[in-house]
């Protein structure tokens, strides 16, 4: 790939955005690999983690501005494209039956901050520079962002952080329930490769179900959400995870989860 490298290692995938040249900008290119890779990631059931990052210490500098140039004098078709490209790898980073973590450092903007909204963690180094981006250039924004910040911060705090495309930090992006850790650049490595393993190890099966759940109760009511947490409770039981809990609390052990 010309804008992606990809790394297994046991039950992780390391996805890079590697465009450093360019800040990691989503341009055309990556539009047409990522969705691609991600399904592969999808369907591949020994991967159990996902974590996204940048090449170079740089998440994501939002839309490759020849990308976005290029719009101006392109068919309605061309632009349509491009993001439904975008909404497709948005889709698969939120719905597969993997824990995906954002690592962002550097720079998080436009397109590389719905990715990172998308994911269902993020860790940022404490250089990080976060920026909606896109009403600074007259547009509105793709990639779930409207989805996904009324839903983190409120409507009135969505609103402007679109409206008025100020830079902010990774102590404001915590504040925020943006981000669920920051780490120092000295630390940051070391912190996510433990966070993942962390994540890796644990109970998948239960762990995956918790992700859903907590991703429908918005949409759900109440009752609604009761019934989902009994079934999901009642399959839990019948996994093989729920055994090795069971077996380790009994005997006194760590559990050693597959």
């Amino acid at each position: 790939m010309e804008t992606l490298n990809l790394e297994l290692s046991g039950k992780i995938a390391t996805l890079t955005f590697n465009r450093p040249e360019a800040m990691n900008t989503y341009n055309w290119k990556m539009s047409e690999e990522l969705p691609e890779c991600l399904e592969t990631i999808n369907e591949n059931k020994e991967i159990k983690v996902l974590v996204l990052k940048g090449a170079n210490h740089i998440f994501m500098a939002g839309g490759d501005v020849s990308l976005l140039q290029k719009a101006i004098t392109s068919s309605e078709e061309y632009t349509r494209e491009a993001i439904n490209s975008l909404n497709a790898s948005i889709d698969l980073i939120y719905n597969m039956d993997k824990i995906v973590i954002a690592a962002v450092e550097g720079a998080c903007a436009g397109a590389g901050l719905s990715i990172m909204l998308a994911a269902d963690f993020a860790i940022c180094s404490d250089n990080t520079k976060f920026n909606s981006a896109y009403t600074a250039l007259g547009l509105t924004p793709d990639g779930g962002m409207s989805y996904f910040l009324p839903r983190i911060v409120g409507t009135k705090k969505a609103l402007e952080l679109i409206l008025f495309t100020d830079h902010f930090d990774a102590k404001q992006a915590s504040e925020l329930g943006l981000v669920n850790n920051v780490v120092s650049v000295a630390k940051f490595d070391e912190f996510v490769s433990k966070f993942t393993n962390n994540v890796a190890n644990g109970p998948m099966s239960a762990q995956i179900k918790v992700k859903h759940l907590i991703q429908s109760s918005l949409e759900h009511s109440l009752q609604e959400q009761l019934g989902m947490e009994a079934d999901s409770f009642i399959a839990s039981t019948k996994t093989k995870d729920f055994k090795t809990g069971i077996d380790a609390f009994l005997n006194k052990k760590r559990p050693e989860f597959e």
